[in-house]
């Protein structure tokens, strides 16, 4: 029971990203850059469209080799912006090592044009006992639905989320 908390924390350009348009209303631009003032690495997605468009970041996270468990109170905190934080909006959801999506949550800044770090607690579901376990999937993956509002942009950057290690 004297496991030590370990955390993942990703910066952007994360490894394991891919980029993904989820269907329609995905014109504009998506990037990467360094916010100098608040010293923060960051995607974004910005339009110049008359309408809200959004665009999809998947994030494969391979299960470290000592991971034991969760947290007793799991969370996952993201770094967000948004010029517009009503139609400027960033959900996220988790996906299990079995590929089963828990709830999305919405972590869109509640002020408009400032970093905001936002947690979530719904992440859980299955995650394989350890990452040396070559029957089954060894990662879990991150969702980050990001809509840019009309002539504006949403911006995401480091998130983390911790684990119990087994020693």
């Amino acid at each position: 029971t004297a496991r030590n908390t370990k955390i993942i924390a990703l910066t952007p350009e994360y490894p394991g990203a891919t980029l993904h348009p989820d269907g329609t209303a995905n014109s504009g631009t998506h990037t990467s850059d360094f916010d100098t003032t608040n010293k923060q690495n960051y995607y974004s997605w910005t339009t110049s469209q008359s309408s809200n468009q959004d665009y999809d970041i998947y994030v494969r996270i391979p299960v470290p080799k000592d991971y034991e468990a969760l947290v007793s109170s799991p969370q996952i905190c993201f770094w967000v912006y948004s010029s517009d934080t009503t139609n400027g909006t960033i959900t996220t959801t988790f996906y299990d090592t079995a590929g089963t999506a828990q709830t999305a949550t919405a972590v869109t800044p509640t002020s408009a044009s400032t970093w905001q770090k936002k947690c979530s607690t719904n992440i859980g579901g299955t995650i394989n006992a350890t990452a040396t376990d070559t029957t089954s999937n060894n990662y879990v993956t991150v969702l980050i639905h990001m809509q840019s509002p009309a002539s504006g942009d949403v911006r995401i950057g480091e998130f983390s989320f911790d684990y119990l290690s087994i020693f």
